[in-house]
This record gives structure tokens, C-alpha cells and sequence, in this order.
């Protein structure tokens, strides 16, 4: 939650997923949704003023991530849990060529330089780079997409088993982005790795992941495997944001944005959140919030009133 002046404002509020071994999830909604917000609380990073009030993470079946001390805290970073994040090239200190930010990455974590560089060069070349070109830049020498190419090397560069990816290719033109998400995708099935990858894009996250998670206003309104979800949305919001996508060919006509604006956190509606901009809304939307409800058979669960898995199980 993040205090000020008018009201306390909560940018997430009963958000809980499972990240499973070689798994890779998508976390989608619109900007203010909550979704970076989740991915800083995660590494216990949430910019100040925000704090994390309540609520518990583990990693690989340990205690409550949020207890550790800071020291224990940073052990896990980079080796067993990385963050690619927002704008990633930002990221890079312009003042160094990335040799020497690898260098200082093996010296944080005690770890011999030339054995980090030589898994570095290695990475370099996943990622369609020249290791000498890239290794021996300055930031700036460097195209945008080759920067965000590097920051995810710079991740992997410890092995860790989960990348939390925020927002990777927002600033990358299409070619770009489809060239980091081939890459993307190559090196998790090759390491067997977990991602958590945060975008407003609906379209990007059926290139790479396994199950999608769609926020709203802070919560979770749907969630289940990828191709379900966009295929066949449950939730009013997830058909807008999949509507508002135009395609590539054909009738742009049938293209159409989300009416109103996002809910202000500091002035939720009593209800459903999505209410006044949902073409479904009835009585029962005005003053009760709905919740996760799960449908077991399809691995689905959506927090909407008109959300009735045996109905539409019998229906099918």
C-alpha cells in the first residue's frame, strides 16, 4: 500500500499465484493495474512510500521470503531469483562498459570473474550477440534492442531458476520485441526455467506463456492456461482488453477500446471494481465485490458474478 496526503492507496490487494518448476505465467492489465507493483514485491523492493502490509512469499519451499534478513535476502537474488526490469536498458550503468558490470556482479556474490565472463560471452551468444562487441560497450554504443538483449543475459548470467520480466519489450520496436521473445522463449526451455512475465500487452503473452494471470484494479479478476483465456474469456474486462487488439489483416471495425477509465484505488466503487465500465453490470454488481471462484475441471477461475462453472459446463 502506498500512504499520502489524501488517502491511503492499495495497489494490490489479495494477489496470490503459484509459480510451478519450468513454468512460465503472464501477468496482464492495463497501466495501474498493479502488475509492476508485483513484480517489485516479490523481491521485497516496493518503492517507498509503499510498504507490503500483509501477505507472505516463499521461494523453493522456504519460510515466508519477507522475514529474512536483508543478507539472506540478497544471497537469493541473481542466483536463484533475477528481475529483468521496466525500460531494462535504463538499467545499465552508462559509465561502464558491461565487462565491468559483469565483473562487479561476480565480485558481489564472490564469485570468480573470469569463470562469470566466460558464461557471459556464452550468453552473449544466445542472444544473437557478438560477445566482443557487446562485452566491450559502453551502454550507449548499443541499439535498444541489444540493451535489453544484454540486461537478460545479465539475469541469467547466475543461473537463477525464476526471472520476473517486467515489461521487457515495451520500448522495442516489433522486430525487436519478436526477436526477444524467440530468445525468450529458446532459453526457458533449454534451462527449464520459471518466468513471471509482466505486460499490457495481451497479444505478447500467447508467444510465451503457459497461464495468464489478468489483474484489474490491484486484484485478480481471471486467471488459467493461456490459450483458454484468450480463446474463450470468462471475465467482462478480459474480453475488452482482447477486443481492443487490432489485427494484423481484415476489419479494423470490429476493433474496440475499453469505454471509461481505469478505477481510481483511492476511490473504489462499493462492488465490483469494473463496474462502470463493464457492458454486463447488473444490481448485484453495485454492491457486492466478487470472488475468485475456481471451475476444478478447466483450471479456470474468474471473480465475476456472472462466473458459473457448472452452468457452463453443463451448457458445453
Amino acid at each position: 500500500m502506498f500512504p499520502s496526503e489524501v488517502g491511503t492507496l492499495k495497489a494490490v490487494e489479495d494477489v496470490s499465484f503459484v509459480v510451478h518448476a519450468g513454468e512460465s505465467i503472464g501477468i496482464v492489465g492495463e497501466s495501474g493495474s498493479g502488475k509492476s507493483t508485483v513484480a517489485f514485491a516479490l523481491f521485497d523492493s516496493v518503492p517507498a512510500p509503499g510498504e507490503i502490509a500483509q501477505g507472505e512469499i516463499h521461494y523453493f519451499g522456504q519460510s515466508n521470503f519477507l522475514q529474512w534478513p536483508e543478507s539472506k535476502q540478497r544471497e537469493v537474488f541473481w542466483q536463484k531469483v533475477a528481475m529483468v526490469f521496466q525500460a531494462a536498458q535504463n538499467t545499465l550503468n552508462p559509465l561502464l562498459r558491461i565487462r565491468q558490470q559483469i565483473l562487479d556482479i561476480a565480485d558481489a556474490h564472490d564469485m570468480d570473474g573470469t569463470r562469470i565472463l566466460r558464461t557471459a560471452r556464452d550468453l552473449c551468444t544466445t542472444m544473437y550477440l557478438d560477445p566482443d562487441r557487446a562485452l566491450n560497450a559502453y551502454p550507449h554504443e548499443l541499439s535498444g534492442g541489444m540493451k535489453q538483449r544484454v540486461s537478460i543475459a545479465l539475469a541469467l548470467l547466475l543461473n537463477p531458476a525464476l526471472v520476473v520480466l517486467d515489461e521487457p519489450t515495451t520500448a522495442l520496436d516489433v522486430i525487436s520485441q519478436a526477436s526477444v521473445l524467440r530468445i525468450l522463449n529458446d532459453v526457458r526451455k533449454s534451462r527449464q526455467l520459471s518466468l513471471v512475465f509482466i505486460t499490457h500487452d495481451v497479444s505478447v503473452v500467447s508467444e510465451i506463456v503457459d497461464r495468464v494471470i489478468v489483474m484489474y484494479a490491484g486484484r485478480i479478476v481471471e486467471t488459467g492456461p493461456v490459450r483458454q483465456v484468450i480463446q474463450q474469456p470468462k471475465h467482462p474486462y478480459t474480453r475488452g482488453l482482447l477486443g481492443s487488439i487490432p489485427p494484423l489483416r481484415g476489419d479494423l471495425s470490429q476493433t474496440r477500446a475499453l469505454s471509461g477509465q481505469p478505477a481510481n484505488l483511492l476511490h473504489l466503487p462499493a462492488g465490483c471494481p469494473f463496474q462502470d465500465r463493464c457492458p454486463d453490470r447488473f444490481e448485484r454488481c453495485t454492491v457486492e465485490t466478487p470472488v475468485i471462484v475456481k471451475d476444478p475441471a478447466s483450471h479456470r477461475e474468474v471473480a465475476c458474478h456472472l462466473f458459473h462453472p457448472e452452468t457452463e459446463e453443463r451448457a458445453q
